[in-house]
């Protein structure tokens, strides 16, 4: 009887020591995938650095995935597959919410979470995969920690996704357009939309860009501008920095035009005051003429900076 019940003791021990080397395992796993993704938020030079980090940086993530394996059989953690398979998922679901969530609440891109959280991330996803991998667990012991996991990186995803669009409506405020209207070009379609500025940050401008439904024509490039009491010539030249630019006539039915140093024409664009809101529309003199910009203007559709927002 004495034998019978150490045999059966024997079993929670082990598991303990599984969950706490995977725990360790993982730890150092998300320390050193720290060290191997870090280089690819930093500045590189040329197309050969630039795309060399993080091609890199995969194949020492595919690496650790093997070494991974190789250690968990060494330390005699069983099972080696699952638990590796699991631990990464997980984490890297985790990590890669994380960072979109930083990211998005700094207003940075390819910025990497602190190396402490991924250190505890992959701990604890370790921990997390043995653990739920061993004999005799229930159920809802194996499900409740993945549907944990699943439901964060969910709600992170949302939030993240929530605040991009909330943060992206506010840009489109900021310029000031009081009336928001979507010029309709012939055979071309609006496929983005984005605050900036030109002028040398002088004047904010929400950019329309038009791509072609077929072929490879010149994209169509539209601005709305906030007119406030300013000349709608000066504004509307403000397309573009080139050598020569030239407006003529008058609100309703402005005419442009841009050259460079040797007189070459290079894009053509026409220009209209809609309530209080100047709308211009330029591309290539080979594509379309003022006049045909201009009726594009006229068939112009009333639209809202939320649909700008959700293109």
């Amino acid at each position: 009887m004495t034998m019978e019940r150490a045999s059966t003791e024997q079993p929670a021990p082990r598991a303990g020591r599984g969950t706490v080397v995977s725990a360790l395992v993982g730890a150092i796993l998300g320390g050193l995938l720290w060290l191997a993704w870090q280089p690819t938020t930093q500045e590189c030079n040329g197309i050969g650095e630039c795309l060399g980090r993080p091609i890199g940086a995969l194949i020492l993530t595919v690496l650790a995935l093997v070494l991974t394996l190789l250690a968990l059989r060494l330390l005699r953690v069983r099972p080696v597959f699952v638990t590796t398979v699991l631990g990464f998922a997980g984490g890297a679901a985790l990590i890669v919410t994380l960072v979109t969530v930083l990211n998005v609440r700094g207003g940075v891109h390819d910025e990497l979470a602190p190396w402490w959280t991924w250190v505890l991330i992959g701990a604890v996803a370790g921990a997390l995969a043995h653990w739920i991998n061993q004999p005799g667990r229930s159920w809802p012991g194996r499900v409740v920690p993945i549907v944990v996991v699943i439901g964060l990186v969910f709600a992170g995803f949302t939030w993240a996704d929530s605040e991009r669009a909330a943060q992206r409506l506010a840009r489109f405020e900021a310029v000031g357009v009081e009336q928001v209207v979507l010029p309709e070009v012939p055979g071309y379609h609006l496929s983005s939309a984005w605050a900036s500025q030109r002028a040398e940050g002088s004047v904010d401008v929400i950019t329309l860009n038009y791509y072609a439904d077929e072929g490879v024509a010149q994209s169509v490039t539209g601005l709305l501008i906030p007119l406030e009491d300013r000349d709608p010539c000066e504004l509307a030249l403000v397309a573009e920095s080139l050598t020569d630019r030239e407006c003529v006539g008058g609100p309703d039915a402005m005419q442009l035009r841009w050259s460079g140093v040797d007189g070459q024409v290079f894009y053509v664009g026409a220009g209209q005051v809609v309530g209080g809101t100047l709308v211009v529309l330029t591309t290539d003199p080979e594509t379309f003429d003022a006049a045909e910009l201009h009726a594009a203007i006229d068939a112009a559709t009333p639209s809202s900076l939320e649909e700008l927002r959700d293109l």
